[in-house]
């Protein structure tokens, strides 16, 4: 089509127009806008003392996500990009809160040129202050007692002993 457009000049636009919808050769890829991606959630997987990792369900497809934190509820958010789907935060505090929201792009080529659409952003989770996990307690050896046997039950023999119900395998020699 860019070779007939060139070689005709632009007096001819709506002819090839007409031309290449009556015989079925519109390019689909370009007639059709790339929606936006689906809008995130994300959890948060662990949380120590300086660092808080999360990750983000995969939803269609993203080239990347947007991760964006705050510690006040006031405060104003600081961006950080990622193309991956778990991110660790580094250099948090312990006994402050921090608020997370996360939002997908997708990037788009349209007429030549790279565009990034963007999701909506997902709901605001909070990370909560660093709580120190309560100390497990070790389990302390202490001896057991014999165990006891019921009355009807005995014990077995053991190698050494005779039992004396028992018939013996040498006969008496006073017969």
């Amino acid at each position: 089509m860019d070779f007939f457009y060139r070689m005709i000049g632009k007096k001819c636009v709506s002819v090839l127009v007409v031309i290449a919808i009556c015989s079925g050769m519109v390019y689909a890829g370009r007639a059709e806008a790339a929606s936006k991606p689906a809008k995130p959630s994300f959890s948060i997987v662990k949380r120590t003392k300086t660092t808080a990792k999360i990750k983000i369900k995969k939803k269609g497809k993203v080239t990347g996500y947007q991760i964006k934190i705050k510690s006040s509820k006031k405060g104003k958010y600081s961006t950080t990009p990622t193309m991956n789907r778990t991110f660790t935060f580094k250099k948090l505090k312990s006994n402050k809160v921090y608020y997370v929201k996360v939002r997908a792009y997708r990037t788009v080529r349209s007429r030549g040129t790279y565009r990034i659409k963007y999701s909506k952003y997902s709901k605001v989770l909070k990370i909560g202050k660093y709580k120190k996990p309560a100390p497990t307690p070790t389990p302390t050896v202490s001896p057991s007692p014999e165990p006891t046997l019921p009355p009807d039950e005995s014990p077995l023999p053991e190698e050494g002993d005779d039992d004396l119900n028992s018939p013996s395998p040498i006969p008496d020699s006073n017969d």
